[in-house]
């Protein structure tokens, strides 16, 4: 019981982020540009962005190069654990001062389990990022999630997982319902969107981001610097959520010290203890992110059509 408590603790403090970015680890000249920009996280990737022949080269130069903990969260992104290049490509990761490893391609939770057995032999302090890009690791979603304590969360690659399943990004929606249940069924953190590779469609990345962000996803990978901001503003609370927030908590503190449980929001909706939850998030987000002006899909100013909408 304590370990399992010590392991909810550790997610619960697990850095937020609202954007990735990958740098290849062949091209760390990059490293600098993107640790000064708008992505909130950073992945070197030691799988699509380094061509085979330069597997090596690109492990040696992680480790060359970082050996002092970045002031941004930094993951590292090995090879499919299937592959002859994750071994070494764990222990070369497990030596670096980074908040997490990303392992692509996750299939079966026994797999990942013998991964993260390694990187616990080495001495590995951070988590560990699945990556679900294949029929298979869908249909075994929910073991990968609970597959070990240093599963933090779950991502989906869109690409690959299309490409395999021979369909387009449209009816990904079942797998991606998949990844919100599986990862808030095993207290993992919500599930991490795929990126968007039209770079030149701003108005549907911010519209399929933004249907994340509803659908329970947080945070989206960036497939170049220009879609951070957007991805970033999808992520961030509007203020009237935030004071939604608050002033919720504040009805909710005030009617059970007096023996009750419901009382009515700001518009005079019904208000419960089960919404504490989604309003303690939105003032940890609030917290790490500071808050927009205002945003299209503010749903805070006044109750919805049938008075059911509240932010989450």
């Amino acid at each position: 019981m304590e370990e399992k408590e010590a392991v909810a603790a550790r997610k619960w403090k697990l850095p937020m982020c609202r954007s990735y970015l990958y740098v290849p680890a062949t091209k760390l000249d990059l490293f600098d540009k993107a640790l000064a920009g708008e992505a909130d996280a950073i992945i070197l990737d030691l799988e699509d962005g380094v061509a085979v022949e330069r597997k090596p080269e690109g492990r040696r130069n992680l480790v060359g190069f970082l050996t002092s903990p970045c002031r941004k969260p930094l993951y590292v992104r090995i090879n499919p654990l299937d592959t002859g290049f994750a071994a070494e490509d764990l222990d070369a990761a497990a030596s670096l001062p980074i908040t997490g490893i990303r392992i692509p391609k996750a299939r079966r939770a026994s797999e990942v389990a013998e991964a993260c057995a390694r990187l616990r032999r080495l001495g590995f302090p951070g988590g560990v990022q699945l990556l679900v890009e294949t029929a298979e690791g869908i249909t075994n979603m929910r073991e990968l999630a609970r597959a070990d304590a240093l599963v933090e969360v779950l991502g989906l690659g869109e690409g690959d997982l299309c490409t395999e399943l021979a369909c387009e990004k449209r009816f990904l929606w079942p797998a991606r319902w998949e990844a919100v249940l599986a990862s808030r069924a095993a207290g993992l953190q919500r599930p991490i969107q795929g990126g968007h590779p039209a770079l030149a469609d701003s108005e549907d990345l911010e519209l399929t981001t933004r249907e994340g962000r509803q659908a329970g996803f947080f945070g989206r990978i960036a497939l170049h610097p220009s879609q951070l901001a957007t991805i970033n503003r999808v992520y961030t609370r509007c203020i009237h959520e935030v004071e939604y927030a608050r002033d919720a908590l504040a009805r909710l503190d005030d009617v059970i010290g007096k023996g009750q449980r419901t009382t009515r929001d700001m518009h005079g909706r019904y208000l419960s203890e089960w919404y504490r939850t989604s309003a303690e998030r939105i003032l940890r987000e609030f917290d790490r992110f500071g808050a927009l002006e205002s945003c299209p899909e503010c749903r805070s100013g006044g109750p919805a059509p049938g008075g059911t909408s509240y932010p989450r």
